[in-house]
């Protein structure tokens, strides 16, 4: 338990508190100094094995970060070349052209994308970026629009076929 507890409270330290000379409130240094602070308190002496680790899991987030990346410059041209327009307003008009029908639209496309691409920062930054100026044009407040593309990642992340890895 302390070999979980010790990280933990050292990465929420250094983060939180700015008042420490020289690492209080870099990042960095907590995230690493956690690290670190881990692989002592489990008994992992061997710095050949901590590149290893963090190599691994490096290896476990790139694919998160590379959908997220590729998938915006991939929204960025759905949107210039009127693609995503063609999908809302197809969407819009099963479900009527009203704010409500927006919404839905929104949510079944999020939903859809979710269960293909498994990912919900992927899906988030995908269709986020895409309806994210319309739901402000609609006057939704930020904590609303912020639900909407969160409730809709969410569901879809959890609808088969589900290709998330660990």
């Amino acid at each position: 338990m302390v070999v979980v507890i010790v990280p933990i409270l050292f990465l929420m330290l250094v983060s939180a508190v700015k008042k420490i000379p020289l690492i209080g409130g870099n990042l960095i240094v907590a995230f690493f100094g956690a690290g670190v602070l881990a692989l002592l308190l489990g008994g992992v002496y061997n710095p050949i094995t901590w590149g290893n680790a963090w190599l691994t899991g490096l290896g476990r987030v790139s694919f998160i970060v590379f959908i997220v990346i590729f998938g915006s410059i991939f929204s960025a041209l759905e949107v210039k070349s009127g693609a995503m327009d063609t999908v809302l307003n197809t969407l819009r008009a099963i479900f009527g052209h009203t704010a409500q029908g927006l919404i839905l639209a929104i949510l079944i496309a999020m939903y859809l994308g979710g269960s293909l691409v498994g990912t919900v920062a992927a899906v988030g930054a995908v269709i986020g970026i895409l309806v994210v100026p319309a739901l402000d044009d609609m006057g939704l407040s930020p904590e609303l629009i912020c639900a909407i593309i969160v409730t809709g990642g969410s569901l879809g992340a959890i609808m088969p076929p589900d290709f998330q890895r660990d």
